[in-house]
């Protein structure tokens, strides 16, 4: 039997609608023996001995009232906040950090190390950011060696939700092969923080000090 060119995409159109495109529009709540609300998007989801209770949602927030939903979402900016995102590669933490110098900012990723005393650059990243106005200084490191670098200060620089303005940086020249950091982050930033870097998610958790919540830029003087 021969189908028409209009019976077909008759047909076809009542199949389009007959299914929504969006299978996952309805949230279901169940709470756990501990007394944890939890919510998901599939009944699958639920462990067994919980699905005779749960309860379903159009939206995951439906059951709050407009106070408590805003409560809630703010809640979880806040807790989005005091998360960054992290390259680890070996034993290096690479972080994202924003670099001010006058009228410049550039985003570079720089290793996360408690073993440098400053901030330390690549010199191509100076050069980006138009440095001029530096100093002379001689560090030694590991086995005593000493290392001619330059020395600048930086308008700020912005980790997560943090900003540290005035900021004395290390600058060297680069050597060896080419690497995907352009520097390191040291104690001069970090000793103001405690975080904890989470190695499975590859992210970095900053905890607020003296349980103060902390704003989504927070200025360190």
């Amino acid at each position: 039997m021969n189908i028409s060119k209009t019976a077909l995409i008759i047909v076809l159109l009542y199949v389009i609608i007959g299914f929504p495109v969006n299978a996952h529009s309805e949230f279901y709540k169940y709470v756990n023996k501990e007394g944890k609300i939890s919510f998901v998007d599939d009944v699958g989801k639920i462990p067994l001995e919980y699905r005779d209770q749960l309860t379903v949602y159009k939206e995951k927030y439906d059951h709050l009232s407009k106070g408590e939903r805003k409560e809630l979402l703010q809640k979880e900016n806040y807790e989005d906040s005091l998360k960054t995102d992290v390259i680890i590669k070996g034993n290096n933490v690479l972080i994202p950090v924003k670099l001010g110098y006058k009228d410049n900012e550039i985003e570079v990723m720089l290793v996360l190390d408690t073993g440098a005393s400053i901030i330390t650059l690549h010199q191509d990243i100076a050069k980006q950011l138009e440095i001029r106005d530096t100093q002379k200084a001689i560090a030694r490191v590991v086995g005593g060696k000493e290392i001619k670098f330059n020395m600048a200060k930086l308008n700020y620089i912005k980790v997560g939700p943090f900003e540290k303005e005035d900021v004395l940086v290390g600058i060297i020249e680069h050597q060896g092969p080419s690497v995907t950091h352009k520097g390191l982050l040291g104690m001069n930033f970090l000793q103001h923080f405690e975080y904890i870097i989470d190695f499975d998610k590859q992210v970095v958790r900053w905890k607020p000090k003296d349980g103060f919540y902390i704003p989504l830029i927070k200025r360190i003087p």
